[in-house]
C-alpha cells in the first residue's frame, strides 16, 4: 500500500497565525497546500511551540477545502525548515533535525560570505565573478582598505543576509583625509580620517567583510541586481528564473527598490548590442555554479537566491555576486505568478522526490 507523502513546514508563528487567519489572502501560500493535494502530498505547518520530542509528533496546521484543522501527527520524514539565524540554533530544533530529514542545509550560510568569497575565487572561471573582499578580522587602517580595494568601498556583515540593505555602509574616499560615510539608510556624512577609521575599528567585533563597489548601474543612473532563483527538483536537476531589481536614481544599491521589470526586457533596453552576451552569462551561471556549489557541500540545499550585478569593464560586461540568499521567499506576492508557479511545483517535486528516496532507503 502506498503512503501518501507526508511534508511538515516549519514556520514562524506569526506567518502560521497569518495563513491560519486568511489563508485565500496569501494566495501564494494557498496555491502552495492546494497543489500539494494535486501531487498527493500531505503538506501542512507547524512552529517550533508545536513540537513534541517526548512523544514524537507535531501540532499541524492542514489547510484544507473546509479551513484550518489541528491535528497531531507523527514527525513527518520531510521538513522544509523556513526558520533563520538563531531561531534554528534552538535545544528543540537541533533535536528534530536528529529525528528527520531537513529540506536545508546551514552549511552555505554557516560559511559566511568571506567563505563563499574564498570558494568562488578557487575556481578560474567563477574567480572573475568574485567581489575583491577583505575580512576586518583586525583593525585595518582606511588607507589599506582603499589601496587594496579602491576609492569606494561596501562593508556588510560577513555572516547572514543584507536583506533591505540591512548593516550595509558605503565609504567613499574624497581625498586623504575627506571620506563620505551613508549607512543605515540615512543622509550621507562627510567624515575625516580619524573620524571614518573609528567608523571600521567599531565594525571588528561585529565581524564585518569589505569589498569593493560594484557600479552596476544603467547608463540613466539607476542601480539595478539580478536574483537568480536556484529551485532544486531532485538530486541533480536544477530549475532557475531570472527576475530584476531597480533602485532609485543616485542610489548605491537597488534598495529600496523602485521597479521590478521582467529581466529579458531590462537586458535589451539596457546592454543594447551586447543584450545576447549578459543574458547567456547570466543564464550560464544559473546552470553551473550551483553544481560547483554543491560539490563542496555536504548536504543538498533545496533553494537559494544568488543576487548579481553587471559591471561595466572596458569594453565588455562582468558578472558579480553580491550574495547567496539561502533563505528566499519564493513566496512573496512580488515575486510574480510566473514565479510562483515555477517555485511551488519544484518545491512539491523536491519534496516527493526526499519522501520517495527516504522510503527506499527505509525498505
Amino acid at each position: 500500500m502506498m503512503v501518501a507523502p507526508r511534508v511538515g513546514i516549519l514556520m514562524r508563528t506569526s506567518l502560521v497565525q497569518k495563513l491560519a487567519n486568511n489563508l485565500n489572502a496569501n494566495g501564494s501560500w494557498a496555491f502552495l497546500f492546494y497543489m500539494a493535494q494535486v501531487y498527493g502530498i500531505e503538506c501542512f505547518a507547524f512552529t517550533s511551540k508545536d513540537i513534541d520530542l517526548k512523544r514524537n509528533t507535531v501540532n499541524g496546521f492542514f489547510f484544507e477545502h473546509q479551513g484550518v484543522t489541528r491535528r497531531i501527527v507523527p514527525i513527518p520524514p520531510v521538513v522544509d525548515n523556513l526558520l533563520s539565524g538563531n531561531a534554528t540554533n534552538t535545544k528543540t530544533i537541533k533535536s528534530l533535525a536528529q529525528k528527520t530529514h531537513f529540506t536545508r542545509s546551514s552549511e552555505i550560510y554557516d560559511m559566511g560570505k568571506w567563505g563563499q568569497y574564498k570558494l568562488l575565487s578557487a575556481h578560474e572561471s567563477f574567480s572573475k565573478v568574485a567581489i575583491p573582499t577583505l575580512l576586518l578580522d583586525a583593525q585595518p587602517g582606511i588607507g589599506y582598505l582603499i589601496n587594496h580595494l579602491g576609492d569606494e568601498l561596501i562593508l556588510k556583515p560577513e555572516i547572514g543576509s543584507t536583506k533591505g540593505g540591512a548593516g550595509v555602509i558605503k565609504i567613499k574616499a574624497l581625498s586623504d583625509n575627506q571620506y563620505e560615510i551613508y549607512k543605515d539608510n540615512a543622509e550621507t556624512q562627510c567624515l575625516n580620517k580619524v573620524e571614518i577609521q573609528s567608523q571600521i575599528d567599531m565594525l571588528v567585533s561585529h565581524h564585518y567583510i569589505a569589498q569593493s563597489s560594484v557600479k552596476s548601474v544603467t547608463d540613466s543612473g539607476y542601480p539595478f541586481e539580478f536574483k537568480i532563483y536556484i529551485l532544486r527538483k531532485n538530486s541533480s536537476d536544477f530549475d532557475y528564473f531570472i527576475t530584476t531589481r531597480v533602485g532609485k536614481k543616485g542610489a548605491f544599491s537597488s534598495m529600496p527598490t523602485i521597479r521590478r521589470p521582467l529581466a529579458g526586457e531590462f537586458i535589451q533596453d539596457n546592454f543594447g548590442s551586447h543584450s545576447k552576451k549578459v543574458l547567456l552569462a547570466l543564464e550560464k551561471f544559473a546552470k553551473t555554479f550551483p553544481i560547483y556549489l554543491q560539490a563542496h557541500l555536504k548536504k543538498p540545499f533545496c533553494e537559494l537566491v544568488l543576487d548579481v550585478g553587471i559591471e561595466k569593464e572596458k569594453n565588455a560586461y562582468q558578472i558579480k555576486l553580491f550574495e547567496i540568499d539561502t533563505l528566499p521567499n519564493t513566496l512573496s506576492p512580488r515575486a510574480g505568478l510566473h514565479l510562483h508557479m515555477k517555485c511551488v511545483r519544484a518545491k512539491l517535486e523536491y519534496y516527493q522526490y526526499l519522501h520517495d528516496t527516504i522510503a527506499m532507503k527505509d525498505g
